[in-house]
């Protein structure tokens, strides 16, 4: 029960911040022309079983990484947020390149990452908010060895992706979304997330409680 509990609060965060679709043409038939890789990236409507596997899945890593106090570089910023998640970052002290410099990934080894950037150290994960934007450069970052998490509008991407998050942020409401996800995170990690086994306790309580009238009162037949 507790799993369909969590899929169903994340299904009406999913659907308030209206990150289900992208936009959509339509061929001269009816059906949906659905495109993955295009500059834009934007014409898919996605799937929410998938997106909450892959959220699931990637907010597992993201808190094994901010539990032993590793560096993130996040690319790009949250639409309508650039300074917001600047200071974000800046607080967590983790690192952000708004705009990418000509051939830093291709020859990330020859900068100097205590001078470029305040690097002082190797990221352990790289946060990509606007790939669909970026996506001949984010070629290069593959070739880094590190593991790349994105935002996508599509399916397609889990192939070259390590931790691909199904959801439209080029929205102001995605965009929001965005940030407040990972306040969400940063915040728990002050508290090595230990508030989670706290809500996981109160939840199991308040479920016992809330579906104990469901229990089966007839034995099951044996065959």
């Amino acid at each position: 029960m507790l799993v369909d509990y969590k899929k169903y609060i994340f299904c009406k965060i999913f659907f308030k911040y209206n990150l289900l679709y992208g936009g959509y043409k339509v061929h001269t038939t009816g059906k949906f022309l659905i495109k993955y890789l295009d500059n834009s990236n934007r014409h898919s409507i996605l799937n929410v079983e998938t997106s909450y596997k892959c959220f699931k899945l990637s907010l597992q890593f993201l808190k094994k990484i901010l539990t032993e106090k590793k560096k993130i570089l996040f690319l790009g910023v949250p639409k309508g947020l650039q300074l917001f998640f600047k200071l974000l970052c800046k607080k967590y002290k983790h690192y952000m390149l708004d705009v990418k410099p000509e051939g830093f990934f291709a020859n990330y080894k020859s900068y100097s990452k205590s001078s470029f950037y305040h690097f002082k150290e190797k990221p352990s994960l790289i946060v990509h908010l606007s790939l669909a934007k970026n996506y001949i450069y984010s070629q290069e970052i593959l070739r880094l060895n590190i593991p790349l998490m994105a935002f996508v509008n599509g399916e397609s991407f889990s192939s070259v992706l390590s931790f691909p998050l199904p959801a439209n942020i080029n929205s102001l409401t995605g965009g929001l979304f965005a940030y407040n996800f990972f306040v969400f995170m940063f915040e728990l990690s002050q508290d090595n997330f230990k508030v989670f086994e706290k809500v996981i306790k109160i939840q199991n309580k308040k479920l016992i409680k809330k579906f104990s009238i469901l229990k089966v009162k007839h034995k099951p037949i044996v065959l």
